[in-house]
């Protein structure tokens, strides 16, 4: 192809009869019911059972877009699971999405604790276990309030361009706790819940976890260093021209696919195949039209 006329074409190829991904209706019928199970039944109190749900599915994991939706898609297209702020090995958060808008990014720190506590007492009262998980967040909060420290964790992430370009911060805060049964039997109580967290903190239930559809080809990572490595790559995950470069920083995902019970054997063969070819694609200098809703 003429490199003077490669702008104005596609300079890439889908595969045609491509194995499907597995539908986002098939995954999300599956998924809550799974999801409903477990904080339903006996498992609902560990809590590590529930972080490991949500790492093999990221799209349950509430602020992949910042609070309200910028529509951009998060830096490396997925969640940190339990990253670590800059030698604080106390402050680890169970989840954290570097989410995006024009000029901003929206570092959102997820906090869960199980659906098993409850927040209020009989008087009224929030729970010592409610004021302890809350105490975490502000932890955070009072770490990233020092200039200093909050630059050296922003100089830890690596960020990829443009990402590392003068990029405004404005973290976010997310705590995960409780049932929503507690309030159906004190209806009263709603009102004291809301008025619980500022404006940059927000406080659910895990009733109100359902998975996003939006989120369907982000991945779960995790960060040793700079280096940034998936942990999940989720059966509904699909190849796109429209990837920024930033997802070639993720390593590792191969691998993902591989330990992914999700996939059909077909899928997985694909993807392993092909994730090659987008990431020599995704290195090139002119990439010619892309259209948005091209995907394999």
């Amino acid at each position: 192809m003429d490199e003077t006329t490669s702008g104005f074409q596609k300079t890439y190829e889908l595969t045609p009869g491509a194995p499907p991904a597995m539908s986002w209706d098939e995954y999300e019928r599956a998924s809550v019911a799974e999801y409903l199970a477990l904080i339903t039944g006996p498992d609902r109190e560990h809590e590590a059972l529930i972080h490991r749900f949500l790492e093999r599915n990221p799209a349950f994991v509430p602020g992949a877009f910042s609070y309200p939706g910028s529509g951009h898609a998060p830096i490396h297209y997925g969640v940190f699971s339990k990253p670590r702020l800059t030698g604080e090995p106390e402050h680890i958060p169970d989840f954290l999405w570097l989410a995006t808008a024009t000029d901003q990014i929206y570092p959102m720190f997820i906090e869960i604790e199980t659906p098993a506590k409850r927040w209020f007492t009989v008087s009224g009262q929030p729970t010592a276990q409610w004021t302890q998980a809350y105490d975490q967040i502000l932890n955070w909060k009072r770490w990233l309030k020092n200039p200093a420290l909050m630059q050296t964790w922003i100089n830890s992430l690596n960020l990829p361009y443009p990402f590392n370009r003068g990029y405004e911060f404005h973290p976010q805060f997310v705590l995960i706790y409780g049932s929503a049964a507690e309030f159906d039997e004190r209806p009263e109580l709603r009102s004291k819940r809301k008025e619980m967290a500022p404006d940059d903190t927000f406080l659910m239930t895990f009733d109100n976890l359902r998975p996003d559809a939006n989120a369907d080809d982000f991945m779960t990572l995790r960060r040793d260093g700079h280096r940034v490595t998936a942990v999940t790559v989720p059966p509904t995950y699909r190849l796109r021209p429209i990837t920024s470069e930033d997802i070639l920083e993720v390593q590792g995902r191969i691998e993902a696919v591989e330990r992914e019970p999700r996939l059909t054997e077909e899928r997985r063969r694909f993807l392993i195949e092909r994730i090659p070819y987008w990431d020599a694609w995704l290195q090139r200098d002119r990439r010619g039209v892309i259209s948005v809703s091209d995907c394999e």
